[in-house]
């Protein structure tokens, strides 16, 4: 689209033959000389103040014709000595060196005229070299210049920014180091863009990096290509590899990236410029955006991803902290203890479990925190070959352990008055002293919750046991170190009736379009016995089979151990899959192998519709918000996180099996969970102990055990071992010789028989086995049989773990 804009038609033209003299005087060279007068004689030049003109032009139009034309020959008589002149380095020199602008000879007129000319010089020159040369790059000579700003807001060489960034006519360029572009299809103006590069491959890709950036992001996002500061580190993108040869894409990689780093930042004081800490113009930013591209266009053009290393790929590209990670030293790396453990202080560790509730897959660790050097290392070597997998225990390194080994080695000085440590003084630094006078600190912060204390507890003690030998650390210190648990074990947070209603309406009206697979994932995990990150790991080929009433859906469970398991789901679960595989093909089509297998992709809201991302933060991050909505709007009564999904649904079957609303075989098929997790995590009283055995196993618990469960086996006397080592008996003489009751019964029954919470595997090993044998019988009598059995020994199980709660609540386990 052209510009609209009011003609100024001046009421007399200068008479050229006025300026006779002036170019006989200024253009020696006879072909410069008769190619301008030839321009003048064809009346162009009227043409472009006609349509460039402004007031002052139209007002007094002969002496601005005339001051016009004087310039335009001063010019050329000082840059275009010849034709060999009309050149691209010429042209932007004649651009930086302009009259002073006047009302009736503005800046604006004086760029429109030049262009005109050297436009003209390419079609009527006789020298047929300079004309290829000035069509073949027609394009780059632009007739407008970037406003200049009135003020320079960073702190830059303004004369550098003037001359090579803030312009169209960059005086450093050669021609084929210029790109042109245009804000959008229907802005007339075009920008040049600098690139010093010699490389026709680099080259290339930044061309296509900058079309690409301007057309696939939205107005607000795309001037951030056109900015001073990505101009820069374009200009400077091939000189920052620092020679490193670069023929195809795979000569990118993690190196390159910080490489580049090391030198922008450099550049950056060589040329005065500093950045807020929050700049979106960093250098890092701009090659995070280059190197995302590289790896889209390589997805594109070969189904791989170009950086797909555990340290170095687009997942991390996105991660939070990373910049700060990275600018700060911190060296990526994945622990592996057949190797030596890095020298570096700062290490990134890269995981393969996502952590802080599927928000990232890496842990920051300072181990210079850590004030003595040799405490520094044995840190280093507990995260390395003490906790390699235990990525929740990485996570207590930084506060916690770092916390825990300064204030030994604080503690140790103080009472000892020594300035090191060696393998003579270092089985006194964990002393008992120092141990249960950090205990009981810990134990007393009333900042924490009893849960996060025993968390940090049992960090602190993986640690202690892992150099116990060393540090000379008596078992009783462990055993002095207990855990609170004050609270007992928790039975959830599931939403009230109430509050879910208004909740999954909620959810309902606000995820549709592209968000109704959040809501999928909402309803997966209020139906489902699934864990919020089962759901959100599923994959694109769960759906095993499936018929007219259910269906069988495979996936990783967090008890599985990284295995798959294959589980019966209602036909409306395997809808629900299906519906949110349909509606994630789009993202499929175009996601990286780090997601392509996954249902649960989408495309990244923050950056642009061709990037693909996992939906498990924005779920999370959407959950927490309209949660925090409703509950600060006085919606709902209390406030939920993700997984309180899951306890509700817990909550239900467990409620609709004491009500005799549903079966048995029903409640084990919703929960998928064995009867220990069920009271460790969601039961404590008696009754749901009882009555979720009795669903999870189908069986009948009508009495108490007849013998005695031990707290601690060590309260009897050695008794000897009865009915295959499950506990003892307490009598001098087997009183049921002599009674026709099966052996298998005998024991268990009787009121003799003596067993201890230490013997729970026991218990339920048999109870496991037993049931099986009862499924396994085609005879009626052995079924019978075995179900007894599985009974008497579920009678015992069932007291044995509310002994265990009663044990934690009241601290004494």
């Amino acid at each position: 689209m052209g510009r609209i804009k009011k003609a100024y038609v001046p009421e007399k033209y200068l008479d050229i033959n006025e300026l006779t003299s002036v170019i006989d005087e200024k253009l020696q060279d006879k072909d410069i000389k008769c190619l301008f007068s030839k321009w003048l004689e064809q009346g162009e030049w009227k043409q472009v103040i006609v349509l460039n003109g402004n007031t002052g032009t139209a007002r007094q139009p002969l002496m601005s014709q005339r001051n016009l034309l004087n310039g335009l020959i001063t010019l050329l008589s000082r840059f275009v000595v010849n034709e060999q002149g009309l050149s691209w380095k010429n042209y932007c020199k004649m651009m930086h060196n302009l009259p002073p602008a006047q009302s009736t000879c503005p800046h604006s007129l004086y760029i429109v005229l030049i262009n005109n000319f050297f436009k003209f010089a390419s079609l009527y020159t006789n020298n047929e070299e300079i004309s290829h040369y000035l069509r073949k790059y027609r394009y780059i000579f632009l007739d407008n210049e970037l406003p200049k700003k009135r003020k320079n807001t960073i702190n830059f060489d303004v004369e550098f920014i003037q001359q090579n960034i803030r312009t169209n006519f960059p005086l450093d360029s050669l021609p084929h180091q210029v790109i042109t572009t245009r804000w959008d299809e229907w802005n007339y103006q075009a920008q040049n863009f600098f690139v010093k590069s010699k490389n026709k491959f680099v080259f290339s890709l930044l061309e296509r990096f900058i079309e690409d950036f301007r057309r696939y992001n939205s107005p607000n996002k795309r001037k951030a290509i056109f900015q001073t500061h990505n101009k820069f580190y374009l200009i400077f993108f091939e000189e920052s590899l620092s020679g490193r040869k670069i023929d195809k894409f795979e000569d990118f990689t993690e190196g390159t990236f910080r490489t580049q780093l090391s030198y922008y930042n450099s550049l950056l004081k060589v040329y005065n410029f500093t950045l807020d800490e929050k700049s979106f113009y960093s250098p890092f930013l701009f090659l995070i955006k280059v190197y995302r591209f590289l790896d889209q266009v390589y997805v594109e053009d070969t189904g791989k991803h170009l950086f797909d290393t555990p340290t170095f790929n687009v997942e991390l590209f996105n991660a939070k902290d990373y910049q700060r990670l990275i600018e700060e030293g911190y060296q990526a790396v994945v622990i592996n203890p057949l190797e030596e453990f890095p020298e570096s202080d700062k290490w990134m560790v890269i995981t393969e479990k996502r952590l802080g509730w599927l928000n990232r897959k890496y842990v920051s660790i300072d181990f210079q925190k850590v004030k003595n050097d040799e405490l520094r290392n044995e840190l280093k070597k507990f995260v390395w070959y003490g906790i390699p997998d235990d990525y929740r225990g990485i996570q207590y390194v930084n506060a916690h352990l770092t916390r825990l080994l300064n204030d030994a080695y604080e503690f140790y000085e103080a009472t000892n008055k020594l300035l090191y440590i060696n393998k003579v003084t270092k089985t006194k630094l964990f002393s008992n002293e120092f141990l249960f006078t950090y205990y009981k600190k810990l134990m007393s912060r009333t900042d924490f919750t009893s849960q996060t204390k025993d968390a940090l507890l049992s960090e602190i003690k993986k640690y202690l046991r892992f150099y116990q030998t060393e540090y000379q650390i008596p078992e009783l210190v462990f055993k002095q170190m207990k855990f609170l648990n004050e609270k007992g074990y928790q039975e959830g947070s599931p939403m009230s009736p109430k509050d879910f209603v208004v909740i999954r309406e909620t959810f309902r009206e606000m995820w549709q379009g592209e968000d109704e697979l959040l809501f999928i994932i909402f309803q997966l995990s209020i139906t489902t016995p699934m864990r919020i990150g089962e759901i959100l790991a599923l994959e694109r080929d769960c759906i095993i089979s499936s018929n007219d009433k259910k269906g069988i859906v495979r996936f990783k469970s967090k008890t599985s151990d990284g295995r798959y398991i294959e589980e019966p789901f209602l036909l409306e679960t395997i809808r629900l899959i299906q519906r949110a595989i349909e509606l994630s093909n789009s993202a499929f089509e175009k996601a990286n192998n780090n997601y392509k297998k996954y249902v649960f992709i989408g495309f990244n809201q923050n950056f642009t519709k061709k990037q693909v991302v996992h939906l498990e933060s924005r779920y999370k991050a959407y959950f927490e918000e309209v949660i925090g909505s409703l509950y600060e709007e006085g919606k709902i009564e209390e406030k939920y996180i993700p997984y309180s999904a899951r306890d509700t649904l817990i909550n239900e079957v467990y409620e609709s099996v004491e009500n005799n609303e549903i079966s048995l075989t029903e409640a084990k098929t919703l929960t998928l969970n064995s009867p220990s997790v069920v009271m460790r995590s969601y039961l404590s009283r008696k009754r749901r102990t009882k009555a979720y055995m009795e669903a999870f196993y189908e069986i009948d618990i009508n009495e108490d055990p007849v013998g005695t469960i031990l707290r601690d086996e060590k309260q009897s006397k050695p008794f000897p071992p009865v009915q295959e080592n499950a506990g003892l008996c307490n009598s001098e003489e087997c009183i049921k010789i002599d009674l026709e009751e099966d052996s298998y019964y005998k024991c268990l029954t009787c009121g003799f028989f003596i067993t201890s919470l230490e013997r729970l595997p026991v218990f339920e090993e048999r109870l496991k086995f037993y049931k099986e044998k009862e499924e396994s019988s085609s005879s009626r009598i052995k079924r019978l049989f075995y179900k007894g059995l599985a009974e008497l020994y579920a009678t015992y199980i069932t007291e044995m773990y509310v002994m265990l709660e009663e044990n934690k609540n009241d601290g004494s386990f």
